[in-house]
């Protein structure tokens, strides 16, 4: 496959791996200066949840929406499938999430 890729395109001296190719692309994406933001207002609000009593309030709202089922997963740039199942995780909870950011008790 990359000898054929180079014959077709020899201007392209260093192919590469093509899923880390499309990693660093990802990655570019993440870090430009139009999702970068969504992607530090994301981790700030996993790492609020990283609290005992945040993590406490959320599970306890979870259960009286009848989603027993918890977990705010970590994003890591490296490995883009994560911050996109960070990011749905924490769309699918913010009905459980916005109450208990808003919620003085649940504060420190």
């Amino acid at each position: 496959m990359r000898k054929k890729l180079i014959e077709k395109y020899p201007g392209c001296i260093g192919v590469g791996d093509p899923p880390h190719a499309l990693q660093l692309v990802v990655k570019d994406i993440l870090t430009h200066e139009m999702y970068s933001d969504l992607v530090k207002q994301v981790n700030l609000v996993t790492d609020k949840f990283k609290n005992t009593r945040l993590k406490q309030f959320l599970k306890l709202m979870k259960v009286k929406s009848g989603n027993n089922r918890f977990s705010l997963l970590s994003g890591v740039l490296t490995r883009w499938g994560s911050t996109h199942k960070q990011m749905k995780k924490i769309f699918d909870s913010k009905h459980a999430i916005l109450p208990v950011l808003a919620d003085p008790d649940a504060q420190e």
